[in-house]
């Protein structure tokens, strides 16, 4: 097992500069774990990965059936996939059929968003790889915790994993810079935010887009918009969707 020191040295200094107490990071087969105590104490534990077993993956099932991994068409977004645009309804595309450069090909569902991914070339659809309502991944997932969740499932699931503060929310779920530092760390191009903490946030949504990290989920502005239930409920009014009646407007006065 080949240590890389240079590594260790990088996560010692991102422990203090985004005042971290925990770092996980894996390269090579490698994984290198640096923790400060309360004593500002730095200990690494190193482990060797050669030896634990990955599930397969799409792209490996795809290579053994010698199909070109350059006409592969990958999920975009943590979510789950669906083959039709309803229950019950003709899919979007089956084995042997056509397809159209920027033709739907499947839609994902993440945050409660409909996301359509399109074909990327014309071309025949030789082999659908997920199944309807089947959970698909993003390339190598990274999960980040708090240290209270250390021994959570998603942690140990996750092909990778970052300590992003102490057990209080407000240290670290809540914390938008160590977020932000888990990103630039592991070099992570799209965030799923979970459910509740920052998931309805706006601005955590805009400050991934201005760093050009996907959000999976809606914009930054139909969240912000969505957050204000009168202009909620004006939006909705403009679609021609049913809503509750009431005042139009905030109210200024009780008298209102």
């Amino acid at each position: 097992m080949k240590i890389d020191k240079k590594i260790i040295k990088e996560l010692s200094d991102y422990l203090d500069e985004f005042n971290l107490t925990e770092i996980e990071y894996s390269e090579n087969n490698v994984k290198y774990k640096v923790s400060k105590s309360s004593k500002g104490v730095v200990r690494e534990q190193i482990v060797s990965t050669d030896n634990q077993s990955k599930p397969s993956s799409a792209a490996s099932t795809i290579t053994s059936e010698n199909i070109n991994k350059a006409n592969i068409i990958k999920s975009p977004m943590v979510g789950t996939a669906y083959l039709a645009p309803e229950p019950g309804a003709k899919p979007f595309v089956t084995v042997g059929a056509n397809i159209k450069k920027g033709q739907t090909i499947i839609i994902i569902e993440a945050m409660k968003t409909m996301n359509h991914v399109p074909s990327t070339k014309d071309g025949v659809v030789k082999k659908i790889l997920v199944t309807d309502g089947e959970a698909v991944e993003f390339d190598q997932d990274v999960a980040v915790h708090s240290t209270a969740d250390n021994e959570s499932m998603h942690v140990r699931l996750a092909d990778e994993s970052i300590c992003i503060g102490s057990q209080k929310a407000q240290d670290s779920y809540l914390n938008i810079p160590s977020l932000i530092s888990a990103i630039e760390i592991t070099g992570a191009d799209a965030v799923h935010p979970g459910y509740g903490f920052l998931s309805e946030n706006y601005k955590f949504a805009e400050i991934l887009e201005q760093h050009k990290v996907k959000f999976i989920g809606p914009s930054s502005e139909l969240i912000r918009k969505m957050g204000d239930k009168i202009e909620a409920k004006k939006i909705a009014k403009s679609l021609g969707l049913p809503i509750v009646s009431g005042s139009e407007t905030g109210i200024k006065d009780i008298g209102e």
